[in-house]
């Protein structure tokens, strides 16, 4: 109650306070707004890197520690939480403490200086470009700034289980600059992330770490980690005092900035930067971003597409396929020209996509509910003979018609149908002959795309098809779905080479109909869905299955068979005589042996010989068969 009532109180004074309140009275400022104001209020450029005293380049200095990891196995990749230290010096923001009350330190919103950008270079996310938005970074009079950002990183991560369960996977984090133009230098310490004690994690412990760092093609720096399974698990505590303590915070700058902005004149800066003004020149005008540009001789601009794979993952239980990529969109605007000597010899630039205009396009085959491939607030760099290039991080949720019919070997088709959205037909799309470029990412979870195919339609309108074929990774599936079936099989063929009058035999066949019952089980458990068309391998398991029943049968029967006192039919007897008087006899194998202890009449004996070797060559072609028809064999590679 106590701070609900300073906060009302606040609240009341700036009402009351703040409508004589006039922004540009710098004698009501504070010493550290008014430093704020000194520092950025005329010819600051914040997407322009500082200069040294020599003009030589800036060295941003990068760490990191470690606050979490979590690796997911199933889905191969690494999730990383991390504080990423960074630190560099601009000399356009010194000041002389005595000027400022002896003012040493403040901070400073990281949206209103220059900040360092860099990537992920192997990042699992459909944006591998490292971001943070409203950062506090601190600021000090010698012009050394220092900034603290949280991010999360998603990274790839090839998980080998030949070891499991004492597994031990190494796992990459390349990070790099983002800076086209080359125009500062980045350094990392010899040990550039710091543990402390984070390298324990959920179920998962970091046992090795090495590091190294690439000057070419750019600088970027590639930590490997070496993570060993163990059943330590992280708990991670919520407090609930900072939230709040945050979110106070939050409601008085917002109460704060509604009150006093009402008679909040903006400051009328004289001396704009080159950049700013052409962008003021390129658009203030007559530019409509809803009209697309026309060529010289006013015909249609070609825009072309076209696609890098970051990520995909199949899910073969809902049957959709999740595409991560980035798509490469260029193209031609005559209104967007300017001539550099009357800029500077400003060449290029970089504009929002909301400013200009640009192409838009849809998903035919989407399983999302909005089709449309939509980009906001994206850079697009713009070059003064009016070319312009975009290349938004994009997620697709695509339909994948699953088949199962040669689970684990199986491959699936699944298609990429990319459309234009132009009813008015104001503008053409171009793909060249391969739309869609990989560079190792055909290898996703538990998946890997092993073939690709291209294909454009020009009616109704301009669609690009891609076909991809996945297959699936089987080898461990079929450790425990194939392998056993086969197993199984031979346990059942060889219950009929035991003599059906000892119980072993009975014995046997009741534990082969077991081990039926439980790999059929234990299949049935690792199908991605039950459909309509089952896999082939559940159809052999189930006609094993029966073939193991007719054995229990049989053994019964013969074993009933051979203990029998009454005399023979004729017809056994001429059986007999056919079969052990002709070269027929030398088939009949196995031939129990027939003791004189008067237990076992011997025609009888003979004749359940004869019929148990005939169901032995039976049954070994019926499994022959069965194998032919319904065992999935590995999908050769080409």
């Amino acid at each position: 109650m106590a701070t609900l009532t300073y906060i009302l109180l606040l609240g009341l004074q700036q009402l009351v306070l703040g409508f004589e309140c006039k922004r540009d009275v710098l004698q009501e400022l504070t010493i550290e707004k008014q430093l704020l104001h000194d520092l950025l209020k005329c010819g600051y450029a914040n997407y322009d890197p500082p200069k040294g005293p020599n003009s030589e380049k800036t060295v941003v200095t990068v760490k990191f520690i470690m606050k979490y990891f979590n690796l997911d196995s199933t889905e191969e990749v690494l999730n990383l939480y991390a504080w990423r230290l960074m630190s560099w010096n601009d000399d356009r923001l010194k000041w002389d403490p005595a000027s400022y009350g002896d003012l040493e330190e403040i901070e400073l919103k990281s949206g209103d200086i220059w900040t360092p950008t860099f990537r992920i270079i192997n990042s699992a996310d459909a944006d591998d470009i490292e971001k943070f938005y409203v950062l506090s970074c601190t600021l000090k009079h010698t012009g050394a700034v220092s900034c603290v950002p949280r991010s999360s990183h998603l990274l790839y991560c090839d998980i080998k289980l030949s070891d499991f369960p004492y597994d031990a996977q190494t796992c990459n984090f390349v990070y790099g600059v983002l800076d086209p133009n080359d125009s500062y230098n980045v350094s990392f310490p010899p040990r550039a992330m710091g543990m402390l004690g984070a390298e324990y994690g959920s179920s998962w412990f970091i046992s090795d770490y090495k590091q190294e760092v690439q000057k070419v093609p750019d600088t970027r720096l590639n930590i490997t980690l070496l993570m060993l399974l163990t059943m330590i698990t992280s708990i991670n505590h919520f407090s609930l005092t900072e939230t709040m303590a945050m979110l106070t915070y939050f409601l008085l700058l917002v109460l704060q900035q509604l009150v006093l902005a009402l008679k909040c004149e903006k400051d009328v800066i004289q001396e704009l930067t080159i950049e700013k003004k052409l962008r003021d020149d390129l658009l203030k005008c007559g530019y409509a971003n809803y009209d697309p540009p026309k060529g010289p001789n006013s015909e249609k601009t070609v825009v072309t597409v076209k696609f890098i794979m970051k990520y995909f993952n199949l899910d073969s239980t809902e049957e959709v396929l999740n595409l991560y990529a980035w798509r490469l969109m260029s193209w031609n605007d005559d209104r967007l020209k300017w001539d550099p000597a009357r800029y500077g010899d400003l060449e290029e630039i970089e504009l929002k996509s909301g400013d200009i205009w640009t192409p838009t396009f849809r998903i035919i085959n989407s399983a999302d509910a909005d089709d449309i491939d939509k980009f906001y607030f994206l850079s697009c760099t713009l070059k003064h003979t009016g070319a312009v290039s975009c290349v938004p991080r994009s997620s697709h949720l695509l339909y994948c018609d699953i088949k199962l019919s040669d689970f684990p070997y199986d491959a699936q088709t699944c298609n990429f149908v990319y459309g234009v959205l132009d009813p008015n037909g104001s503008y053409n799309v171009s793909f060249p002959p391969r739309a869609m470029r990989m560079l190792g990412a055909e290898y996703g979870s538990s998946w890997f795309i092993s073939d690709y195919k291209q294909e454009v339609q020009q009616v109704p309108d301009t669609r690009l098809n891609i076909t991809l074929v996945i297959e699936r990774e089987a080898e461990s599936l079929a450790a425990i779905i194939v392998y056993p079936a086969l197993i199984v099989s031979s346990l059942s063929i060889a219950c009929l080479f035991l003599d059906a009058r000892l119980n072993e035999r009975l014995m046997f066949t009741c534990f082969s109909i077991f081990s039926n019952c439980y790999w059929l089980r234990e299949l049935v458990a690792n199908l991605p869905k039950l459909r309509e068309d089952p896999p082939r391998i559940l159809l052999y398991y189930r006609a094993s299955l029966v073939i193991t029943v007719f054995i229990l049968i049989l053994t019964l029967i013969l074993s009933v068979m051979c203990r029998k006192e009454t005399p023979p039919h004729n017809i056994v007897i001429l059986i007999n005589k056919f079969v052990y008087g002709s070269y027929v006899r030398f088939l009949v194998y196995p031939r129990w042996e027939f003791p004189d202890d008067g237990k076992f009449n011997e025609d009888w004996t003979k004749f359940a010989n004869s019929i148990n070797s005939l169901c032995i060559k039976v049954i070994v072609f019926s499994y022959i068969g069965l194998y032919v028809a319904f065992v999935p064999q590995p999908i050769p590679f080409n």
